[in-house]
């Protein structure tokens, strides 16, 4: 199998490098008169952007798979790459651009006051990097939602949702964008590789972006490269690394279409085209998150104020924003035909009539209210103090750091600076911290205590632009000095960052892989030299075969010993490995051996039950897909009729039960193994009791948590010898568009 990883392993790469090649040759003829900061930030929003609309499309048509996309993505960057060979004014702002790149290296490292802080920040960011690269995605949110979408709409090829219960159901309406670019890089390598090179792209975009919004609006190289390195020191920002959420996506792209944004707002030479590509940010990032909308209701409002005065493009640029605009926002038209509301899971009210229905587990949770009592209020400085420095558990910080506290004051006083500048600046300023408002209007809006409460240790996340404004203002402002106190900051941001749970078997997975990334460079280098370029694609081609050797293995070597270490050192130092929310152990990693009985080389066909925990977020489905994606994981539900009910409603569940068609379901679904996570759904009792049906195969660590292995054919006996059932709902899995999966009332 370590060949056919390989090939996969190449063919991923040969996507990654179509599609970064043809998104940056866009972005170049869409901006070919700007720097080259804000160039390259334009292609990060077009690759965005490009991603998103290619799931969409292809998900649409039900061809999201590697073939399609992989013929299609290389089939663009050549044409691209033809038209750049007889273009030479193109060619020659490409190489202006690489030019600029090598310059901008080399007098950030001849900068003596700040070469060691960078080295220092580099080493930080080069383990969060690494351990990214190697260690299993151990995140909350990425295990039960983010990549499971992922995975199901590339073993599927399309963006049919699946009836399931909250909040395995509730999930499938997330805004799709984000979890498209995670999609994008597990299509053909079919694991986690790529997932993490990926994150690393993410947040590299995080610091361009920052670097060229601070850059539009007056600040020196040296300030902007300051005001970046303190939001990539940010310790939610570097944590996300290795997490597979999508704050960092968009943060990203709310900084680079900020930019662009800046660009027209104070440029009397921008093109329209920079008014497309910044509309397409924005409206990307609206697709990846839903609190990212009333920033593009503003930034389209921007967009038309700068086009108004330009009556003969006027009618071209608002028709072409609003079709750009419209694409990555086809999630909520797919949300609205689903379930009916444009908004689900979340709602929209007025007084208190509802405008948009929500779920009501959903919307319950997030107020709060499934919370203990002494959980559900904190006063204001227990808010700060779990915002900017207080540990999160034994992860240590995992929120904004104290140098963003800081920045609150010193980024006041620079935009207030700012605003007395007048003209096109002050309008600029006005527009930026109008954008940064609509995420502090959302994170204490009505119905999101949760939030600010229990998850407030890690919430510092949603309201990260923010701070990349006031850390541009900061950059741009007049202060001579201005460049070595956000340098000090992020030194400071550096302290709360060093990641934990790097024990043994963790730094021993790091070294290997740092070893085989040395090696390939090393190849690069010698063949670099070569004068020949048979010498220098040979080296190419021998580095690209270590890779693709070495780092699938890595990752499937060490994936379930990890796991492991964690389950069983539990509270100790071992489980700061996991990203962001601290995860109940006994929930996730006792079922190590569940997972590693279902990684075979054969694919599975798996069915998952799990009781009401308390709150809903229970259902760790990713793991149970196996590392190379190759199980289906489904949910069946045990109802007379098939209608899905919440196992929160448990009268109401138990007058619908039905043993005989449940597992009428498992048969006609030819169900290999059924896991039961806990805590207990009624199933796993009917399991217990019939075991000749259903055979434990896999216990997990402390016995929490089993896995059965289906027998069919005893199944089958047993249903001809119980009476005769109607068959009401045994195709109930077969079209999901014959059912609404509108949330049922309790």
């Amino acid at each position: 199998m370590l060949h056919l990883s390989a090939l996969a392993f190449i063919g991923q790469g040969l996507l990654a490098v179509a599609h970064a090649l043809t998104s940056y040759l866009i972005a170049a003829r869409l901006c070919p008169t700007v720097g080259t900061s804000l160039r390259l930030a334009a292609a990060a929003l077009v690759g965005h952007w490009t991603v998103s609309v290619t799931l969409y499309c292809t998900g649409t048509l039900g061809a999201f798979n590697a073939p399609t996309v992989v013929g299609l993505w290389v089939a663009l960057s050549a044409w691209q790459l033809s038209r750049l060979r007889r273009d030479t004014q193109q060619l020659a702002l490409a190489r202006a651009d690489i030019t600029a790149i090598k310059t901008f290296v080399s007098k950030t490292w001849q900068c003596r006051w700040s070469r060691w802080p960078l080295a220092l920040f580099a080493s930080v960011a080069t383990l969060y990097a690494l351990r990214g690269i190697v260690a299993p995605p151990y995140s909350w949110d990425a295990l039960t939602y983010h990549l499971p979408r992922a995975v199901e709409w590339i073993q599927s090829g399309s963006l049919a949702p699946h009836l399931a219960p909250y909040a395995w159901r509730a999930y499938e309406f997330y805004p799709i964008g984000g979890d498209a670019l995670w999609a994008f890089a597990m299509l053909v390598e079919r694991g986690t590789v790529f997932l993490a090179i990926y994150n690393i792209a993410v947040w590299l975009g995080c610091l361009l972006g920052v670097y060229a919004l601070a850059r539009q609006l007056g600040a020196t190289m040296r300030a902007a490269r300051a005001a970046a390195l303190l939001l990539g020191a940010t310790p939610t920002v570097l944590a996300l690394i290795y997490a597979s959420h999508v704050n960092n996506q968009g943060l990203a792209l709310f900084c680079c279409a900020a930019a662009l944004l800046t660009h027209l707002l104070r440029d009397a030479q921008a093109r329209p085209s920079s008014a497309l590509v910044a509309c397409g940010g924005f409206a990307t990032a609206a697709g990846t998150q839903l609190s990212f909308v009333p920033t593009l209701l503003l930034a389209g409002i921007a967009i038309l104020g700068w086009t108004l005065p330009r009556p003969g493009r006027r009618l071209r640029v608002i028709g072409g924003c609003l079709a750009i605009a419209l694409l990555p926002l086809a999630s909520y038209a797919r949300t609205w035909l689903y379930t009916g509301s444009l908004l689900y899971p979340f709602g929209l009210a007025k007084n208190a009539a509802p405008i948009f229905a929500g779920e009501p587990l959903h919307m319950r949770l997030h107020a709060g209210e499934f919370l203990p009592e002494q959980l559900r209020s904190l006063r204001p400085w227990q808010l700060i103090e779990q915002l900017f420095w207080a540990p999160s558990g034994d992860y240590g910080h995992l929120g904004l750091g104290p140098a963003c506290f800081a920045l609150l004051g010193l980024g006041t006083i620079a935009a207030l600076g700012s605003l007395r500048s007048g003209g096109r600046t002050r309008l600029t300023v006005l527009v930026l911290l109008a954008l940064a408002s609509t995420f502090i209007w959302g994170f204490f809006s009505e119905g999101r205590e949760a939030i600010r409460t229990v998850w407030a240790s890690t919430a510092g996340r949603f309201i990260l632009p923010v701070f990349a404004v006031l850390a541009a203002l900061v950059a741009a402002s007049r202060w001579r000095h201005s460049a070595i106190v956000l340098s000090l900051a992020a030194m400071l941001q550096l302290g709360f960052c060093y990641p934990r749970g790097l024990n043994a078997l963790n730094m021993t997975a790091i070294a290997l892989t740092l070893l085989a990334l040395a090696a390939a460079a090393a190849l690069l280098h010698l063949g670099w030299r070569r004068p020949t370029t048979l010498g220098r694609s040979g080296a190419f081609a021998l580095a690209t075969a270590v890779l693709a050797s070495s780092l699938p293995w890595l990752l499937d070597r060490y994936r379930i010993p990890i796991y492991r270490q964690v389950a069983r050192e539990r509270m100790s130092s071992a489980r700061g490995i996991a990203a962001l929310h601290i995860l109940p152990s006994t929930l996730t990693t006792h079922a190590w051996p569940i997972w590693r009985y279902l990684d075979q080389r054969k694919s599975l066909r798996v069915a998952l039950v799990a009781g009401w925990e308390g709150l809903g977020l229970n259902w760790f489905r990713y793991p149970l897909y196996g590392s190379r994606l190759q199980n289906r994981v489904s949910y069946l539900p045990p109802t007379r009729d098939g209608s899905v009910i919440d196992y929160a409603y448990r009268e109401r569940l138990q007058r619908a039960l039905d043993r005989r068609a449940w597992i009428a379901r498992l048969v006609e679904q030819r169900i290999d193994a059924i896991v039961s996570l806990d805590p207990p759904a009624p199933e796993d009792q009917w399991m217990r009791s019939m075991g000749r049906l259903f055979l434990p195969v896999a216990i997990g660590q402390d016995r929490i948590g089993r896995c059965y292995r289906f027998a069919p054919q005893n199944a089958r006996a047993w249903l001809r010898t119980t009476r005769d059932h109607q068959g009401a709902g045994l195709r109930a899995q077969r079209d999901l568009s014959d059912r609404s999966v509108r949330p049922s009332a309790p």
